[in-house]
């Protein structure tokens, strides 16, 4: 599975911003989750709890309709995706509101019309997260990963190899695609405290982590 998000940030000129609306009650799931079917998974819960407090959810009603939405909320229950990117987010903004999608299967396309729609409101910010790929040692690892990031920033697509959730950036890169827009790599490391463990024991393999901002 795959991660991303719609998030809306304070805006007090445009009253249809998530940070001014009063939480809604969650929406019914007519009876189609939970389900593992290919699709863009929503979740019902009100609120994602993180050390930091609670993130409030935002209904997501701008996706009603959409054939490859739908909910989970078991799906939503075991995906740690989203765990790194909340944090920034509370401590960058004061109040907002988070819509957690995730992907099942190959969707990048109905993904990408999904992001679009969100996308056009000013007030939403497209954040997508995905591991990288499998724990590696540190030479081969910086190695692979830095091929796949420079791919996302000349505008290519990514394999399940060079990603986890390789379908979540392909409809970033898509989406950028459209819309005439340049990828720029904020950062590139690996986890250098502790290697990948196996039964207690270290492995010397290790992950890699980056971000990129497109605009």
């Amino acid at each position: 599975m795959g991660g991303a998000a719609g998030g809306r940030r304070p805006c007090p000129s445009r009253p249809r911003c998530a940070a001014h609306r009063a939480a809604r009650p969650p929406a019914p799931c007519q009876g189609r989750c939970p389900s593992i079917e290919a699709g863009i998974i929503t979740t019902r819960q009100d609120g994602i709890a993180t050390p930091l407090g609670v993130v409030r959810t935002w209904p997501g009603t701008d996706l009603d309709g959409m054939d490859a939405v739908r909910c989970d909320d078991q799906l939503h229950a075991v995906e740690p995706s989203l765990e790194g990117q909340l944090a920034f987010l509370q401590n960058r903004f004061a109040v907002f509101q988070v819509l957690p999608l995730l992907t099942v299967g190959q969707v990048t396309g109905p993904l990408t019309e999904v992001l679009d729609l969100l996308w056009r409101d000013s007030a939403t910010a497209v954040i997508v997260t995905s591991d990288p790929g499998q724990a590696l040692p540190v030479g081969e690892l910086r190695r692979c990963d830095g091929e796949a990031l420079q791919a996302v920033v000349e505008g290519r697509e990514l394999d399940a190899a060079q990603a986890c959730h390789h379908v979540s950036i392909n409809a970033a890169v898509q989406l950028a695609r459209r819309h005439g827009l340049s990828a720029e790599l904020l950062g590139h490391d690996s986890s250098r405290t502790g290697s990948t463990r196996v039964a207690g024991t270290r492995t010397g393999r290790v992950h890699g982590f980056g971000a990129l901002v497109w605009s």
